[in-house]
């Protein structure tokens, strides 16, 4: 039979309890100071990142000449790719982290994009749709590269809350 048999799991009493124990795991927690933090934070890095990112997301939109060709979508993948997120590597660290940074939003903006000009049933209106499509993929993206980069890019790290 593939049953799995249960038995008691239970484990001895912890003195002090679960909150104890809880305490001491973030007692025990390195801290990492704003020494440490400052060294390592590269804030122009980011910001020429967030740059070069942006620039191409916007090259491959500003290239597209008809969104209802979908050839834009591969070019655009070409740029967000679904490789695993490096952030542990310093040659792609900061290069990664942007690309997640802006991954996601991308994806749903051009999906909702997609969404609605695939239901655009009259070519001419689905080409004015399109042109409306390019210019709020555009502003989306200036705008998000405009937060990103006062928020991150600085040298003094990520703005205050």
């Amino acid at each position: 039979s593939d049953a799995v048999e249960h038995s008691d799991a239970s484990a001895a009493a912890v003195e002090g309890g679960k909150k104890r124990v809880v305490e001491q795991v973030i007692e025990a927690f390195p801290v990492y100071a704003r020494e440490k933090f400052d060294a390592a934070w590269d804030g122009p890095r980011i910001a020429a990142e967030i740059d070069r990112f942006t620039g191409s997301i916007l090259e491959c939109i500003g290239e597209t000449g008809d969104f209802r060709d979908k050839a834009y979508l591969m070019r655009l993948m070409e740029r967000l790719p679904q490789a695993a997120i490096r952030t542990d590597d310093p040659a792609l660290s900061v290069q990664h982290a942007v690309m997640a940074l802006f991954r996601g939003t991308l994806f749903m903006a051009v999906l909702a994009f997609e969404y609605y000009l695939n239901r655009a049933a009259d070519p001419d209106m689905a080409g004015r749709f399109a042109e409306i499509g390019r210019e709020e993929l555009v502003n989306t993206i200036v705008n998000m590269r405009d937060i990103a980069s006062k928020e991150l890019g600085g040298p003094d790290g990520p703005a205050a809350p």
